[in-house]
């Protein structure tokens, strides 16, 4: 099972000495925290799960495009039990390209580009909708791009157009 703390701290309530060192330099959340412990009760069998990202209405689970059905569970049941112990929807988002991860979170809005942008500060991605679409956008813009950027580990800008 590949989460983002170890198989020790998933089922413990203290973290090892590794996992403080990367919660301690904020590569992990308290929500990675919780979600990785919710998914290691739940979840039967290995999952490949990246971290979770809270919206403000909902977490969205971001886990291997193979493993998105194991996350889910049977019939539901696990996205339903950590819906519940969350309290808050839940939704699981498969991370395979990220391309395809951008226009199925926009959806339905219509894309009319995604750029890599290369700076002297580091690279970011842009995303270009349709400016006639941001009624049919199912999360707010600055939600959208907290969850994008967390699945491709850049910064994410969006512009209408």
């Amino acid at each position: 099972m590949t989460l983002p703390i170890c198989d020790d701290c998933s089922k413990r309530t203290i973290l090892c000495p590794n996992c403080q060192r990367l919660y301690d330099a904020g590569q992990i959340t308290p929500l990675d925290i919780e979600v990785s412990r919710l998914i290691a009760k739940s979840v039967d069998c290995p999952v490949d799960v990246k971290g979770a990202v809270k919206t403000q209405d909902q977490v969205i689970i971001i886990a291997s495009q193979d493993h998105v059905g194991k996350v889910i569970g049977e019939s539901g049941r696990s996205i339903r039990a950590m819906s519940e112990a969350l309290g808050m929807k839940t939704k699981v988002v498969g991370a395979s390209d990220f391309e395809k991860i951008a226009r199925a979170m926009i959806a339905p809005a219509r894309v009319r580009s995604i750029n890599k942008v290369v700076g002297p500060k580091g690279n970011s991605i842009r995303i270009r909708i349709e400016k006639s679409d941001i009624s049919r956008m199912r999360m707010s813009p600055e939600d959208l791009s907290t969850v994008i950027s967390a699945a491709c580990d850049e910064p994410v800008s969006m512009s209408f157009d």
